[in-house]
């Protein structure tokens, strides 16, 4: 994996990975434990067991919760369970301890539809092979600290009768030989799933019967030559039972290469057109790429596959994603929402952010057109130099700007002019409230900086402009509250009830909100919340304030600021167009800081606001 590969995984530099990388290798009392070439980097397998036989060896299990997941992976490993004495003297805690440690292992058990039966000093894990193959991949995922393209790698790792780099080739060469796809992140994602199927068959545990065969040919054909390789490689035999499931697993996780309607299925398809709708009602966009509502129909087949079985697909960005595209975020909520009420699944975090990698992938590019600047260029006719005048300089804008009109007449009528921008190679009348870019004929490199630098600011003008607008038309003072102390709830509901007694909107819009705030918390950046309903149904747009000296706990996220959005019908491009730029600029925590400090009132509160957007 490239330097570049791993940085935008972690959110770091390659300059960073190369640091750590360093770091590692300088640590290791022998050989470096990652390797480079020019291929990138890669993990030395012998090193890494050795490094774990060595940690594993002398490893203190100091913390609550580490003595959680210790307890629940012996459980799991075990056919007959483990002695809870046993298990307090390994761990060195009294029996008082593992008594209060066992009580929170029911309850992580719960979560993963698993019983807890003691008989005397022993306990054991009841339940179905299924579901203890859920939690053996949680507690995997948690040893190597966190979902991501790492973490996922080195939970394969711990896997020690599983050949990782192998069991990814096989799976890369089987699913390209049946016209089977995943993206990158999917495919170590199925290796996990796979990997823990087999290391657990291999230990003696099997699933008893899987609730639907998959029927398609594809997928079982792969399914049956990775079946063959894993008997012969591992000296076992397979059940009808667990080739299904390897065939099952293949299957809400790929996606065949030229996927037409007809692999789709009607139902899906009908499902996505009836949200894609939806979407293009409430927020101005349409979506009318067949290939694209194809590819995101057999995602939501896969998805609801998944749910159905009590499979999960984790995603590593999710929280980050979120944070840097929440306009995109907040159509995969909708989505989201129409697939549950169309199927009747719940739907989780992780999967809303894949919803949101289809999305994005297909309207970002709309979507930040929207925003666009304008540009106008301006310069003399001269044969063919005025159309590489212009070419140049669209070249060099890319998504910075988009050129609407070239003007090569000196006598233009300038007072009709439309534009954020106008870089001209001849000087123009003085007067213009446009801002002006002046180069030369033929553009040189810091020509093409500076019109590019004046594009952004430009950008940055319009976003501030619009927050300006929605800051003194849509937040009334009457809607604005300051508190010491409080708490999600009780935000939501008093800040409802002001709307509600201000005639904004009608008494459902509070649990509506509430709707809303279950299929995936409103929180940015760690200080501010944008609660709304996903129904455009107030009487009026507006922006209820809350400011709360005191962090309020908005699921994990601690907020100072809550604006909640009422809007109607008239307001969907209002939601659309401000949404980003509203949590871009409030998303600073300093900034949230310096704003709760000042607003002391109404008037404090959009000054400081108005303050930080000129900043």
């Amino acid at each position: 994996m490239s330097a570049q590969d791993l940085g935008s995984a972690l959110g770091v530099s390659a300059r960073s990975i190369r640091t750590y990388v360093q770091a590692l290798n300088s640590s290791a009392d022998s050989a470096p434990l990652v390797l480079a070439s020019h291929r990138g980097y890669a993990i030395d397998e012998r090193v890494w067991r050795e490094l774990n036989e060595s940690e594993s060896a002398d490893q203190s299990i100091d913390t609550p919760m580490e003595r959680l997941y210790y307890i629940a992976r012996s459980l799991v490993e075990s056919s007959d369970g483990v002695d809870v004495y046993a298990l307090a003297e390994m761990l060195f805690v009294s029996d008082s301890t593992i008594e209060r440690d066992l009580v929170k292992v029911r309850v992580l058990l719960a979560e993963y539809e698993l019983e807890l039966q003691r008989s005397r000093s022993r306990v054991q894990i009841l339940g179905s092979e299924r579901d203890q193959r859920r939690l053996v991949r949680q507690l995997l995922l948690e040893s190597a600290r966190g979902v991501s393209a790492a973490g996922l790698i080195s939970a394969l790792l711990e896997l020690q009768n599983i050949d990782f780099r192998e069991l990814t080739a096989w799976l890369r060469r089987i699913l390209d030989g049946h016209g089977l796809q995943t993206q990158e992140y999917g495919l170590h994602d199925l290796a996990l799933h796979v990997g823990i199927a087999v290391s657990r068959i291999i230990e003696g545990h099997t699933r008893e019967h899987i609730d639907e065969v998959p029927r398609n040919e594809q997928v079982n054909a792969a399914a049956a030559e990775l079946a063959n390789l894993v008997e012969l490689k591992h000296g076992i035999t397979l059940s009808d039972v667990e080739r299904a499931e390897l065939a099952r697993l293949i299957l809400t996780r790929t996606g065949t290469a030229s996927a037409g309607a007809e692999a789709v299925g009607d139902e899906y398809l009908a499902l996505v057109q009836s949200i894609l709708k939806g979407i293009s009602e409430r927020f101005m966009l349409d979506i009318d790429d067949d290939t694209f509502i194809i590819n995101l129909s057999l995602h939501v087949r896969n998805l609801v596959a998944r749910a159905r079985t009590g499979a999960t697909a984790r995603n590593p960005l999710g929280r980050s994603f979120k944070e840097d595209h929440p306009l995109i975020h907040e159509l995969a909520v909708f989505v989201a929402d129409g697939i549950e009420r169309g199927t009747g699944i719940t739907m989780d975090e992780d999967e809303i952010v894949f919803i949101a990698f289809h999305l994005g992938s297909y309207l970002q590019r709309t979507l930040e057109a929207a925003g666009q600047v304008r540009v106008v260029c301006v310069t003399p006719q001269y044969y063919s130099a005025s159309d590489e005048f212009t070419r140049r300089v669209e070249s060099r804008l890319g998504d910075a700007g988009s050129v609407v009109r070239t003007v090569t007449s000196l006598d233009y009528d300038w007072a009709t002019l439309d534009a954020d921008l106008i870089v001209t190679s001849t000087p123009l009348p003085p007067g213009l409230k446009t801002r002006i870019v002046e180069v030369s004929p033929i553009p040189s490199l810091a020509d093409l900086e500076a019109i590019v630098d004046a594009a952004r600011h430009a950008r940055a003008e319009k976003s501030g402009e619009r927050i300006r607008w929605a800051i003194t038309t849509l937040i009334d003072p009457r809607l604005f509250t300051r508190m010491k102390r409080t708490t999600r709830n009780e935000a939501l509901a008093h800040m409802s009830a002001q709307l509600h007694a201000e005639g904004v909107v009608e008494p459902s819009f509070a649990q509506e909100v509430r709707d809303r705030e279950r299929l995936s918390p409103t929180a940015f950046g760690g200080s501010i919340a944008v609660p709304h309903s996903m129904n455009m149904t107030a009487h009026r747009t507006a922006i209820s304030i809350l400011i709360s000296e005191e962090p309020i706990d908005w699921a994990g996220s601690s907020v100072h600021l809550v604006a909640l959005f009422a809007l109607s019908p008239n307001g969907r491009q209002v939601f659309r167009d401000v949404l980003d730029d509203f949590i871009a600029i409030l998303a600073d925590t300093a900034r949230i800081a310096r704003i709760v400090k000042a607003a002391t009132s109404y008037d404090g509160f959009a000054n400081a606001l108005i303050s930080e957007i000129g900043q």
